[in-house]
This record gives structure tokens, sequence and C-alpha cells, in this order.
């Protein structure tokens, strides 16, 4: 009937104008969606900025945003800052499942007697690995912190147990050998085996009883020991004993042992592939790789700030970031400014060691214990302090000078 709704429908006209009003508001309301969706989540905050808009959350998408540094090269920038916040408290679980049980059990208990009841995921997998393969080279790949010394360590000592020829273990400086050679002895005399450091310019008087050596290019290139019966060699930090530094000494030492030694490449970051293919003698094909998936990522746990300072303000902002008493790792990228360094903490009342390529081998390793021995909370050092020496108890990083290579600062980053 014409009362119960004739005058009141909508007329036709309107019912069209209504519905495209209706999709316009949908379609708005979904792009505002989608625009907050790829603006993230405010409430957790990866990048902040001192100029917000700039700022990184959680789940953000949005692409074509400036970085956090762009037009850090202009002189107006002085005083900008951003920081990468952690995304966790605590560092990842390292523990996976027991360590195998083909392990030797003396290797076990001395494993337990350090505390070490279970292996890192990167360990487990090249136990697997290195226990498997005793020919074809391999290339082991994992960040700061992962376990990588213990990773080839125990393979090492497990087939020497079961009868392999003799393991040598290369590193680049005295103070990562000397820590090296600490734990592998510690391990082997567990088992009746022995591991030496070869460090000056005499060996040992029983390096030919030792089952395993750990020694340095520079050291090893002299010829001062027989390496004709070495059946495995490992090359720790691999990226760093492959640079225009130590490539020379690295390839005599290589082609010093039998044509059939197993190369074994470790590090924490993928060294200049036409040197690997070099080394290898252009055999990559029969490369055995171990990556960890963290491999070239920033540790989830370490927060990150960047500063924008002036070369003249730099000492200032360094000594107030210094008012932190805990441990504290100090990098530049020469000696020059390590020892100008060293001379101003002086100058200032403050205790500090120091590691740099010119101090004799024998002060680089005091000045290294004293601060992994606590004796001083500072340690002003070149890149020779970023590649692999224990620093854990360290507390903070700092960049004096930036690192001009990104895995640079990954390493120097991953000793805290």
């Amino acid at each position: 009937s014409g009362e119960d709704g004739a005058t009141l429908r909508t007329p036709v006209y309107m019912q069209h104008k209504m519905r495209k009003l209706r999709a316009k508001l949908i379609e708005k309301d979904w792009a505002e969606i989608q625009r907050l969706s790829r603006l993230g989540s405010a409430v957790k905050p990866v990048v902040s900025c001192r100029r917000p808009e700039r700022n990184w959350n959680w789940g953000q998408t949005t692409v074509g945003q400036p970085l956090a540094s762009a037009g850090w090269a202009r002189a107006r920038s002085h005083g900008d800052h951003f920081t990468v916040h952690r995304l966790a408290n605590v560092a990842p679980p390292l523990e996976t499942d027991p360590f195998p049980n083909w392990l030797d059990p003396r290797l076990l208990a001395a494993l337990e007697a350090r505390g070490i009841t279970r292996p890192s995921p990167v360990q487990r997998e090249c136990l697997d690995v290195l226990i498997r393969e005793t020919v074809r080279p391999v290339l082991l790949l994992a960040e700061a912190g992962s376990g990588k010394s213990l990773a080839y360590l125990l393979p090492l000592l497990q087939g020497l147990l079961q009868g392999l020829p003799r393991a040598l273990v290369v590193a680049p400086g005295r103070e990562l050998a000397a820590q090296l050679a600490n734990v592998a002895n510690s391990l082997a005399a567990a088992c009746g085996l022995t591991a030496r450091l070869l460090a000056g310019r005499r060996p040992p008087a029983d390096v030919d009883q030792a089952q395993m050596l750990v020694s340095t290019p520079g050291v090893l290139s002299s010829g001062s020991v027989d390496l004709r019966n070495v059946g495995r060699v490992v090359l720790d930090e691999v990226d760093t004993l492959l640079d225009e530094n130590f490539r020379q000494p690295v390839f005599r030492v290589v082609e010093a042992v039998r044509p059939d030694t197993q190369l074994v490449l470790v590090g924490a970051a993928r060294p200049e592939q036409q040197t690997l293919s070099d080394l290898l003698g252009g055999s990559e094909d029969s490369l055995v790789r171990v990556t960890s998936m963290q491999l070239h990522r920033l540790l989830p746990h370490v927060e990150h700030r960047f500063m924008r300072v002036r070369t003249a303000a730099k000492l200032g902002k360094l000594m107030e970031l210094l008012q932190h008493r805990g441990p504290q790792l100090v990098f530049v990228n020469s000696t020059s400014c390590c020892k100008w360094l060293g001379h101003v903490m002086r100058e200032n009342g403050r205790d500090a060691a120091l590691l740099h390529g010119e101090l004799p081998s024998e002060e680089r390793r005091r000045h290294y214990a004293r601060f992994a021995n606590g004796e001083t909370n500072l340690l002003v050092c070149t890149d020779l302090g970023s590649r692999g020496l224990d620093t854990s108890h360290a507390e903070r990083v700092i960049n004096f000078d930036l690192p001009t290579r990104p895995e640079d600062y990954l390493h120097r980053a991953g000793r805290v």
C-alpha cells in the first residue's frame, strides 16, 4: 500500500549517489588502513631519528623513504642522530639438541667442565659436515658469537682421535692464535692429544709430537715448520686472511702442504670471490658450504646509535661517552689514531689498553690480557681487535672512526 512504504523510499537517483558515496568512503578507509599498515607499529620502533618523519617502525613496508643519514655530508647535519633499536633484550638462544653421541666421551667431559652441554646451531651443523667431509673444502660462515671456534675444533680433534693426519689452524693475529691454542690444548689434553702454538721464530721442542698446530701466516711462511704431514688446514677469519695484507703468506702456507690436504675456511664475512677461487684452484664446485641464517645481520639484542658530529667535537663526545665505566672498546681506523687516543687517555687520567699492528707481539698480548682480565675497562684498538678475540664482557663498542666496509662494522659490533 502507498502508506506502507512508497513515501519512504529513496529516489533512484539518490540511491545511485549513496552507493557511490559509500564506495568512496570504503575506498578512503581502506587506503588509510593500507597507509597505516605501511607505516608499521609506532609502539615498536626499529629506527628512531631526530626527524620523526624518518622513523621506521616494526612491520613498516613504505618504500622510497630517505635514509636517516641522508644529507649527513652537508655541514648543517651536525648534531643529527638516529638509533637502531634492539628487538630483543637478550641474545637469541644458541643451544639445540645435545652433542652427537659419536663425539668422544673425553671431549664431552672437557666441554661440560667448561659449562658447555649443548652445541649451538652452527656447531651442530659443522660437526656433522666436518666428520662426514674429510677431503672436500668446507666454507663455514657465521656471525660473531655463534661458536665458530668449537664448531671446527671439535671435529678436528675427533678426527685426530680416529687417526686422521695432523691439523693446522691459521689465524691473522697472534692474540687470536694464542686464544685458539689455549682452547684447543685444553680440549686436546683431556683426550691424550697435544696442540701447540707456533708464535716465534723457533718452534717448540715438542712440535713434531703435536697433533694440532695453531699459528699465523707470518710465522708459517718462514718455512721453519715442515707442513707436509698436515692433513687439514683451517683458515680462521678467512676474509681477513685473504685480503691484501695476508694473501701472499697464506698462499705460501697452502702451497707448502700436500695437494690432498683439506681446507676449512671459517669467517663472519664472505671472502672476495676471485681470491677464494684462486685459493681453491678454480675448484669451487666442490666447496661444501655451511652458512648461518644470521650471517651479515645485526645482532637483535644490541642497540646501535649513530651520531653526526663535527670533527673538532669528536674527542669531546668520546670523553662524554667514556663516563660510562663498564668495559668498552673504542675502534679507530689507523695505528696513528690509536696511539694518539692512548696519549689523550693518559693525559686525562684514563687507563687504556692499546691494540694495533705496530706494537711488538708480546706487548700486544699484554695489553689484550689487561682488558680481558678486567685490569682495565678500556681497550682502544684498530680492526686488529675486531677479529675473533673474546671480548664478550664488553658492554659497549664505540666507533671513533666509522669503518669503511660494512663487514668491518659487523665484526666490530659483534665484539659486544
